[in-house]
């Protein structure tokens, strides 16, 4: 029974922990199982006052005096420590419900039963025993919602990074830049490189990403998006890492790997659920050259098998990996091909 089922059959009361676009696609999603939530509280620090969706926004022990037996589902995320101390410590029986961060698929047993052959074929591709626990828990966390899957299957950045095996020539191509920040941690651990080439589609984080990496040589920043092919697509700017494509936002340029005609060797890919594009987008740099790649798998519920499967229909040749680093949800978890 998927967490969805098991939130249908309860008669326990529902408490949603947080009030933002988390928890309104969460409550949105009860609405489909016939289910509303009995109430919202957030950390004390932020309780002034506030209502969301027509309620009172209530302190944790508001909430458990009102709800001594209430079910906590966590409606945002975050990968500070504190905080996800904070959630575990929390003195109530607390879920996390995936949502996707794009699109409509919800990742329940129904659709885990409809796609079992790709995720077993994945599954079977892993390079390792880490990156199938990883497989494991992530799939189970998504499923039940349970939040101990997600620290036990915890990674450091650096192990991840390890994976990467950067050297001293690297030509490096980082698709969805943010404000320069993967590029300077990038910088930081290779000391010299080739050639670095930052795609950042949002127009202020573009600004910055030029301001925190124009003293650097051999760096070229593109105020683009990436896609399967070179078009004009609409880019919803939310501020911060949140803008993605959709159907409404202003007009921008986006361009294909493959367009930019240039024998990458690494690859870094966080581009809100435009992943499989730019991967279909750079079929032939990733068929000739076979980049490393370090790419996001947790926007699309789908991407966690449709990633690796269109790698390997490009080039059967990778060794993959996937780690998850402290986060919850299940955001931060990454394929890793060499």
């Amino acid at each position: 029974m998927d967490i969805w089922q098991k939130l249908k059959n309860t008669r326990r009361p529902i408490v949603i922990y947080g009030m933002g676009n988390g928890a309104e696609i969460i409550v949105n999603t009860l609405k489909m199982y016939g289910k509303a939530p009995d109430g919202f509280f957030a950390s004390d620090d932020f309780v002034r006052g506030q209502s969301f969706l027509g309620k009172r926004v209530m302190t944790f022990g508001e909430a458990k005096e009102n709800f001594p037996d209430m079910i906590v589902l966590v409606g945002f995320g975050s990968q500070r420590r504190e905080v996800i101390d904070r959630i575990l410590n929390l003195d109530a029986e607390v879920y996390a419900p995936d949502v996707p961060v794009v699109g409509d698929t919800l990742f329940n047993e129904e659709f885990y039963k409809t796609h079992k052959i790709e995720f077993d074929t994945v599954r079977e591709h892993l390079a390792d025993e880490k990156s199938k626990l990883v497989f494991d828990e992530i799939c189970a966390f998504k499923l039940d919602g349970n939040i101990s899957h997600l620290t036990g299957c915890e990674s450091g950045f650096d192990e991840m990074m390890s994976l990467l095996n950067f050297t001293s020539a690297e030509n490096y191509l980082d698709l969805g830049a943010f404000n320069g920040d993967t590029v300077l941690e990038f910088i930081k651990r290779v000391k010299s490189w080739d050639k670095i080439t930052a795609l950042e589609p949002d127009t202020r984080n573009f600004r910055k990403l030029k301001a925190n990496t124009e003293k650097f040589g051999n760096v070229t920043c593109l105020n683009s998006a990436v896609s399967n092919e070179c078009k004009q697509v609409h880019f919803l700017s939310r501020g911060g890492r949140n803008g993605r494509m959709s159907d409404s936002g202003a007009a921008v340029d986006a361009v294909s790997i493959d367009s930019l005609n240039q024998p990458f060797s690494l690859i870094k890919m966080d581009v809100e659920g435009a992943e499989l594009d730019a991967l279909s987008g750079g079929a032939e740099t990733i068929k000739k050259f076979r980049p490393k790649m370090l790419v996001s798998a947790y926007h699309r519920s789908e991407d966690i098998f449709t990633l690796p499967l269109k790698v390997l229909e490009i080039q059967p040749a990778y060794k993959i990996y996937m780690r998850h680093l402290p986060c919850i949800p299940a955001w931060d978890t990454n394929y890793i091909f060499v």
